[in-house]
């Protein structure tokens, strides 16, 4: 899993559509959020437009999590994606997640039938 430091830029407001910039160190995506429909577009089709694209659950927490009376135009966020990242596992209470020497894994549900002891 690669993590993907990325800067965040609101560049525009029409009527609650905000047009915003996502970049890293080489690449930007513009992309549309709706925060009343919650709506998302991305319009590039970069190499980093495609790592949003596949870990859209993590850009849309970000995106849905933030309030909407803070989002306005100028606003700026650093952020990280960890690219292929199963993020909704980690969310899932039935999963459990264990952290073994520094590495972040979750035992799915289905899983834990052969699991037989837990040390903490």
């Amino acid at each position: 899993m690669d993590v993907k430091k990325l800067k965040l830029e609101i560049l525009e407001n029409i009527n609650k559509l905000y047009k915003i910039k996502i970049c890293d160190e080489n690449q930007a995506v513009r992309l549309n959020f709706n925060v009343d429909k919650k709506e998302l577009k991305i319009y590039s089709s970069n190499d980093l437009a495609r790592i949003l694209k596949e870990n859209e659950y993590q850009l849309r927490k970000l995106l849905h999590n933030k309030q909407p009376r803070t989002y306005y135009v100028g606003f700026k966020l650093d952020f990280s994606i960890i690219d292929g990242k199963d993020i909704a596992a980690f969310n899932n209470k039935n999963n459990i997640v264990v952290k073994d020497h520094g590495d972040i894994k979750v035992i799915k549900d289905c899983e834990k039938e052969d699991l037989r002891e837990i040390c903490t």
